[in-house]
């Protein structure tokens, strides 16, 4: 596992790679989960009212990181003095196209809004994730390297054992 974050990630930290491989193990790979899941029934069928499966991540770093979000300044209208992701103008604006984003997925079952890239619903042929930075932009299959090394592994949900 640590070979392959070093081969996919060869700049980032021993830290970095920690995070970042035991947070997609346990809880990454459940979200990429439901999401093909849901991609997979929305592709047979839609059902107005039910949105399709939206994907997303935090950034181009060199390894892909989102804080939960009770942590996250970007899920915030105004990121806190000091926040880990960022409290300047660059914060500011990934925070007001994330509360953008949030704000219209309620209002109206559609993320979409001026503030950011035009978010497409996830497919199973492309993977369309919109990446929350500056400037907000829509990716194919952005961690894909990740997904398919952890597709390796037996997928278990927790609780189910």
């Amino acid at each position: 596992m640590v070979a392959e974050y070093r081969r996919l990630y060869p700049r980032a930290t021993p830290s970095e790679v920690f995070f970042a491989a035991t947070t997609a193990g346990r809880s990454w790979r459940g979200a990429i989960e439901e999401l093909e899941a849901r991609a997979r029934r929305n592709s047979r069928r839609r059902r107005p009212g039910l949105p399709a499966g939206l994907g997303f991540a935090a950034g181009r770093r060199q390894v892909p990181r989102l804080p939960h979000p009770r942590h996250s300044a970007g899920v915030r209208q105004h990121p806190p003095a000091g926040s880990r992701t960022g409290d300047g103008a660059d914060a500011q604006k990934v925070a007001d196209a994330m509360s953008g984003a949030l704000l219209a997925l309620a209002r109206h079952g559609d993320p979409n809004h001026a503030g950011i890239a035009r978010w497409e619903p996830y497919s199973m042929a492309r993977r369309q994730t919109l990446l929350f930075d500056v400037p907000t932009t829509l990716a194919d299959d952005p961690r894909g390297g990740e997904r398919r090394f952890w597709q390796q592994a037996p997928f278990i949900q927790r609780g189910t054992m």
